[in-house]
């Protein structure tokens, strides 16, 4: 269902080694045995580290800000008249005063998951209920802005998900399993950093926060906080077949598209046009016998501007604009610091030669 937290991802990969790439077994065999050697050594941090936070202080902070999502979709009743019935819950969160709300991709999109739904509501914790338009959607790092007009507004503090460190504790707020009476609250710590886990769908999710503090069906969309209150996640899911390993989209994933829709009223994002398949290390290159020992695999998307410029299958790209890159967020914030129209520099090494290769890709504008 649409709305819904606590997904059962397909698969996990460890670090910032992404898989999902279809016709790349090899990545896809060893990113799996990464994910069970780093789930196996993080995931079991004692969550007594949750004791160094003062978890009411948070929620009394925050709850102000996390509102509850609800759609709606279409169908016929029985005089085959069209009528709205619910379609999925999830929680956002207030970032800004003009009525913007942060929430997951997957909370305001259809049941079938081809598109926003045309009826999003958010209900505030001082129970006003407010229709929600869908400024932007990002499916592919599972996160949405939708906009609200209410006055006199709570607004929560955003933080920096790149100063997080493993065993942080952190506190999830959210509207688990949509019961009535305000947000829930669970608190645990960071597990991991820069996790990738793989959808039921094939599309993976990349950079994402793994922590122990429960995510349950309703908290999709909902913020991750540190002990000074501030966003550093949006929870989007939780194993079910596991216990104590949850995860959330890193804050700084979305800080492009928030400052866009504060400054302009709409998110416009540079289209380089490639997959992210993960970033080598030496375990990888040294199993593989790659020419590199660091970099980000990359896919071209057909006809897109990085296929057009020249960028291969498996490309691995060393370096963006001259300055090296090792991990997905690097080449994430690399990727973000153009706007559409730009020219942006790729450095890339291919399999079986050493020699690097630079490629000029003009940038496209994203949908």
């Amino acid at each position: 269902m649409s709305g819904e937290c606590g997904r059962n991802p397909a698969a996990a990969t460890g670090g910032a080694a992404v898989s999902g790439s279809r016709g790349s077994a090899w990545w896809q065999r060893l990113a799996g045995a990464v994910a069970v050697a780093l789930t196996l050594a993080l995931a079991g941090v004692a969550p007594a580290g949750a004791q160094s936070i003062d978890v009411q202080s948070v929620y009394n902070q925050a709850r102000g800000a996390v509102v509850n999502i609800t759609t709606g979709a279409v169908t016929l009743n029985q005089l085959r008249q069209p009528q709205v019935v619910a379609a999925g819950t999830g929680t956002g969160v207030v970032f800004d005063a003009q009525g913007y709300i942060l929430t997951n991709s997957h909370v305001v999109r259809t049941p079938g998951g081809d598109g926003p739904s045309q009826y999003v509501r958010a209900s505030l914790p001082d129970e006003r209920v407010f229709d929600a338009q869908v400024i932007f959607d990002d499916p592919g790092n599972d996160l949405a802005i939708i906009k609200i007009s209410a006055p006199n507004l709570a607004v929560a503090k955003i933080g920096d998900s790149d100063a997080l460190n493993v065993g942080q504790p952190v506190v999830a707020i959210g509207y688990a399993l949509a019961l009535p009476g305000g947000p829930s609250v669970t608190a645990g710590v960071v597990s991991a950093l820069g996790r990738s886990i793989e959808e039921p769908n094939g599309a993976v999710l990349p950079n994402l926060i793994q922590t122990d503090a429960a995510i349950n069906p309703g908290n999709s969309g909902g913020p991750l906080l540190n002990g000074n209150a501030e966003v550093v996640g949006i929870n989007t899911a939780g194993a079910s077949d596991a216990q104590g390993i949850n995860f959330a989209v890193a804050i700084n994933q979305a800080k492009t598209a928030m400052q866009g829709v504060s400054t302009n009223g709409r998110v416009v994002r540079p289209l380089l046009g490639v997959q992210v398949l993960g970033a080598v290390t030496p375990a990888i290159a040294a199993a593989n016998g790659l020419p590199v020992n660091y970099g980000i695999v990359v896919e071209p998307t057909p006809g897109g501007p990085a296929a057009q410029a020249g960028v291969r299958s498996q490309d691995i790209v060393v370096a963006v604009d001259g300055n090296q890159v090792r991990t997905v967020p690097q080449f994430q914030r690399a990727l973000y610091a153009h706007a559409p129209g730009d020219q942006m520099q790729l450095t890339v090494v291919r399999a079986g030669s050493p020699q690097p290769v630079t490629i000029n890709v003009t940038l496209g504008t994203a949908s």
